[in-house]
């Protein structure tokens, strides 16, 4: 393999990356947006309990003891959880990590599309810049390269190519479409669930009030 050859196969590898790690970005952004609305959900869930179960002590009841108790624990676990996980921190850096590597990979393209002659030297730079900036972030996720490889066959497939993602083959397997699934849903599930627990938990509290 000549050291044009070995520049085209940078290419590819950069190019690949930098599209993975632009899902991983969107997926980390939208998961950050879902758990601060986990968390403001089960931070007014509990002032509205606190509230109804002060407002009305000849309505105090063990159920809404419960529904207090368990509110202030998930709300605490949640506000512990975003803060550890730190999503919009992720994205930010994310977000840095793959323009540097869409940067790289347009200089590897434009050095191997030209009539320069490339040295050894060069490719070496080249493949070491490339390996420190993955070295810099966090890797994409399996999920984050089945949306990449999802949407670069749509689009690969309007324009009559070849999809950049896996040299032209398109997996349409059942597993394939699984994965797919799995990467646009899973992420979502646990802090859906929780808005949805808080907005349960007082409604609930405020019906055996009205009741």
């Amino acid at each position: 393999m000549n050291n044009r050859d070995t520049l085209a196969d940078l290419e590819r590898r950069s190019y690949r990356s930098y599209r993975a790690r632009i899902e991983s970005e969107r997926r980390l952004r939208r998961v950050g947006l879902f758990w601060s609305a986990a968390q403001t959900a089960l931070a007014v869930g509990l002032i509205a309990v606190s509230v109804l179960y002060l407002a009305y002590p000849e309505r105090q009841s063990t159920l809404m003891l419960v529904y207090l108790i368990s509110l202030s624990v998930l709300a605490l676990a949640v506000s512990v959880t975003v803060g550890a996980l730190d999503y919009t921190g992720r994205a930010r850096e994310m977000f840095r990590n793959y323009r540097a590597i869409q940067a790289l990979s347009v200089r590897v393209e434009s050095a191997r599309k030209s009539q320069l002659f490339i040295t050894k030297r060069f490719v070496h730079r080249m493949h070491s810049e490339y390996d420190l900036l993955l070295d810099n972030s966090e890797n994409h996720t399996s999920l984050d390269w089945a949306v990449f490889e999802s949407k670069d066959q749509r689009a690969s497939g309007k324009r009559g190519g070849q999809s950049d993602s896996a040299d032209g083959r398109h997996d349409r397997s059942p597993k394939f479409g699984l994965r797919l699934a799995l990467a646009r849903t899973v992420p979502f599930l646990l802090p859906s669930g929780l808005v949805a627990v808080a907005l349960f938990t007082g409604l609930s509290a405020l019906f055996s009030v009205i009741a």
